[in-house]
């Protein structure tokens, strides 16, 4: 009987594995899909080098017959322009890599190059070019520099508009630079805090007009420290957030409280308050308002669509784009000033993303249409005379 058992258990030996097989397959896959091993402490890394290192793994793992990043081809002479090019604007732009990353921001940058060319061959009142963003994927933009869309849906301004009037005739153009109130452009880095420069630089024009006298005010400070009234630190915020932070604590200045682009503890010490916001006001969406406070009371946060790609490489002339959002807003700068250029009227805006965008790190937005919402969540601050 035990032996017609072995040579049966012998004869059905697959047909009875198998269910166990399959059974040992699916679990397999299953742990092997699911778990993973931890995630290594990474130290001595920054945000930038940390980010880079995932995105480079991101791109690894697509397929090069995606035409996103097939390289192109092109013949001998042509490509030994780009490599002219390409080497060029890395030296002009600091830019090094190691030789596993350099063939993916080059595509980057042959691809932005393209679209950079292509916009400039329309009949546009700016022009564009292949700036310091030029080896970055939009995706990797918007990210690493743009306000995300749910400090949109969360933001609250319960504070009453300014009714503001300019006794007399306002003039055709104006400029605040011109009279000392603007402190020199700077550069936010690899860090959403587009909105800390800008509340600072409202805040630099008022001090200037209140007690003569120009300073630099911290970002690193609101970054560090004001997420508990709303702003999200390196992932964006608002500029009337910050006023509120201000209210209770006050401003340092740029001297005692440095920036370095990245969140860090807070270090704010009430001995180096340089000044305290009393209020802020906000400004009515329309042309006529912005004018009037520009002139009668000063520089002005703004905040607008950025989220275009010809927006990131902006060069010159006045810019217009009618497909971006007066209603959503990624980015945040300050208005200094406007004026009228070759029959277009503009906004003469600063930005935070160095001198070597832009006009000198300024950007000249059209007037007249709400351009990209720059009208929609303009606000400035109050402070003691």
């Amino acid at each position: 009987m035990w032996a017609l058992l072995a040579n049966i258990s012998r004869g059905y030996a697959p047909i009875l594995l198998l269910p166990l097989t399959v059974l040992i397959g699916l679990v397999g896959y299953s742990v092997e899909s699911y778990i993973r091993p931890p995630r290594r402490k990474i130290k001595g890394k920054s945000i930038e080098e940390i980010r880079n290192e995932r995105y480079l793994q991101e791109i690894e793992n697509k397929t090069f017959g995606d035409s996103k990043f097939k390289p192109l081809i092109q013949d001998q002479d042509q490509e030994n322009e780009n490599e002219n090019e390409w080497r060029n604007w890395r030296i002009k732009n600091s830019k090094t890599y190691d030789r596993r990353e350099e063939e993916l921001r080059r595509m980057n940058w042959e691809n932005n190059r393209i679209f950079v060319d292509k916009e400039n061959s329309n009949n546009n009142s700016y022009k564009l070019e292949v700036n310091k963003f030029g080896d970055l994927t939009h995706q990797e933009f918007s990210i690493n520099y743009l306000i995300p869309q749910e400090l949109n849906l969360n933001y609250s301004d319960n504070t009453s508009l300014a009714d503001v009037e300019y006794s007399g005739e306002l003039p055709s153009s104006w400029d605040w630079r011109e009279y000392g109130v603007v402190t020199p452009v700077k550069d936010q880095g690899v860090c959403g805090s587009c909105y800390a420069f800008s509340a600072t630089g409202a805040l630099e024009g008022q001090y200037k007009l209140h007690y003569g006298e120009l300073v630099s005010f911290s970002e690193q400070q609101v970054v560090d420290c004001s997420r508990g009234y709303g702003n999200w630190d390196c992932s964006g915020g608002w500029m009337v957030y910050v006023f509120n932070y201000w209210k209770k604590y006050g401003a340092e200045m740029s001297e005692d409280y440095p920036y370095n682009g990245e969140l860090g503890s807070c270090t704010y010490s009430s001995i180096d308050v340089k000044i305290r916001v009393q209020a802020y006001r906000s400004i009515r969406a329309s042309d006529s308002d912005m004018m009037n406070t520009l002139v009668s009371i000063g520089p002005v946060a703004i905040a607008i669509d950025a989220s275009s790609k010809s927006f990131h490489f902006y060069n010159s002339g006045v810019y217009r784009d009618y497909s971006c959002s007066s209603r959503k807003f990624t980015h945040a700068m300050l208005a200094v000033g406007y004026g009228s250029w070759e029959g277009e009227d503009y906004w003469l805006v600063k930005n935070s993303w160095g001198t070597s965008w832009g006009e000198e790190g300024y950007v000249r937005i059209a007037r007249g249409y709400n351009m990209c919402g720059i009208l929609s969540r303009a606000s400035y601050p109050f402070i003691p005379v």
